[in-house]
């Protein structure tokens, strides 16, 4: 490739980093969560990692508590932009939904972290999400797009059986 095309990828790539935060904001306000959405915001450290995210509790859902049963999201959008705040109203409209609280995962993003990064932090947050009283069989597994490949991998990984019955809830 020419000089000024390989320029052109390198500036590329710095501009997508610089308007990362203005696109994220962009989906946050087109997206807002459902009134009374509560959101818990989740850093902590665990198996030689950190641990981010945040607990969505839709208006029709319950407080997480161990022993219950929960879902856990991967936010899409090709590993490179958003977040669980731009996924927030997405995530809880599913909540009320389905009556299930989510921990939405803040996975570490592209070009700045390689793969397998992002599929570390998912399975690090579910092995959390185990450390905290949450039983294999009570955690939902989900995502859409890049998220959607993460709780796959999520599953894969650790051998989580996939369920035929899609029902999250009963009352639906």
């Amino acid at each position: 490739p020419s000089r000024r095309r390989r320029r052109g990828i390198r500036c590329g790539r710095c501009r997508d980093q610089r308007t990362r935060p203005a696109l994220n904001r962009t989906i946050e306000r087109i997206n807002p969560p459902p009134a009374n959405t509560r959101v818990e915001i989740v850093r902590e450290n665990f198996r030689g990692g950190q641990v981010r995210g945040e607990w969505v509790i839709g208006r029709q859902a319950s407080a997480p508590i161990p022993g219950s049963r929960i879902l856990y999201y991967m936010h899409g959008s090709g590993y490179v932009v958003c977040s669980p705040r731009t996924h927030r109203g997405l995530v809880g409209r599913l909540g009320n939904k389905t009556g299930l609280p989510a921990f939405s995962l803040d996975y570490r993003l592209a070009p700045e972290h390689a793969w397998p990064c992002a599929g570390n932090d998912a399975v690090r947050g579910y092995r959390w999400l185990l450390s905290q009283g949450y039983r294999a069989e009570d955690i939902v597994v989900a995502g859409d797009s890049a998220g959607g490949h993460l709780a796959l991998e999520t599953a894969d990984r650790l051998w989580i059986p996939v369920k035929r019955d899609w029902r999250l809830n009963e009352r639906h």
